[in-house]
């Protein structure tokens, strides 16, 4: 956690240093010049000298940023027909968390879960005791009442959200205690109240699934679907899409009113 939060404050620290000098770029350059003018008038060397190899540093640099964007390539986002599809890709970021932090923090938004569980149990179960220490995976997922109330797909009822539900209770507490001294597992399953529309998962805040829900033949589709992915190192847009899904996630996990009782 602590790790986490120290990259995300450099990370933002960063972000603000490049926002501050873009700003000040432009009126810094006309004041460099204006005291060069002066410099000239006075017959200051010092100053004039100083002025015109500011002037020319930030020319320089204007022209390396020129450069560089007539190289770079346009940013492809990779997509994956569905999660079950993505699974080694999955994998392998949750290798990469562990790696770099020796913690496991996922959060997802689902509807009735049933596809993310089902390729999750799996990647859960073959985590290393060796190399990771704590896994967090923190779920906001449809509220049965809501899904019998507006029956958006078929195949999506209370009962078959509630049964995935008890499923990774199961679980989590099969791992707590297997392997326990070992691991420190925890789930958070909180449920929401309203129309899903984007769904996925966050792996350490670094590595996302992005899921936009889509109507086919008046069934709402999710998990069966395809997936953006993305990775923070990829760019300024990958960035907004992981600010996008965490917006969301906090927006739906935090909904007060339909969290279930933890048995």
């Amino acid at each position: 956690m602590v790790s986490s939060k120290r990259q995300s404050s450099r990370s933002s620290f960063g972000a603000r240093l490049r926002t501050l000098y873009e700003r000040a770029r432009e009126p810094a350059l006309y004041l460099i010049v204006i005291l060069a003018l002066i410099g000239q008038v006075l017959n200051l060397e010092l100053l004039r000298s100083a002025a015109l190899y500011l002037t020319a540093g930030i020319v320089l640099r204007l022209l390396f940023e020129i450069h560089h964007s007539l190289r770079q390539k346009p940013e492809a986002t990779r997509v994956v027909a569905k999660l079950a599809v993505g699974e080694d890709q999955l994998r392998e970021f949750v290798n990469r968390a562990i790696a770099e932090d020796h913690r496991v923090h996922i959060r997802w938004i689902g509807m009735t879960m049933f596809n993310v569980w089902n390729t999750m149990e799996g990647v859960f179960e073959d985590l290393s005791r060796d190399a990771v220490k704590e896994v967090k995976f923190d779920v906001a997922m449809s509220a049965s009442e809501w899904l019998d109330a507006n029956r958006i797909n078929d195949g999506w009822t209370g009962a078959a959200a509630n049964s995935v539900r008890d499923k990774m209770r199961a679980f989590e507490k099969w791992k707590q205690t297997s392997d326990a001294g070992k691991i420190g597992w925890e789930f958070d399953i909180r449920r929401y109240g309203h129309m899903p529309a984007v769904h996925g998962g966050l792996i350490n805040d670094k590595y996302l699934f992005l899921g936009i829900a889509r109507w086919e033949h008046g069934n709402l589709k999710a998990g069966d679907r395809p997936y953006e992915v993305h990775t923070m190192r990829d760019g300024e847009f990958a960035n907004d899409r992981i600010r996008v899904f965490r917006d969301w996630f906090d927006y739906c996990f935090k909904e007060p009113d339909v969290r279930p009782p933890r048995s």
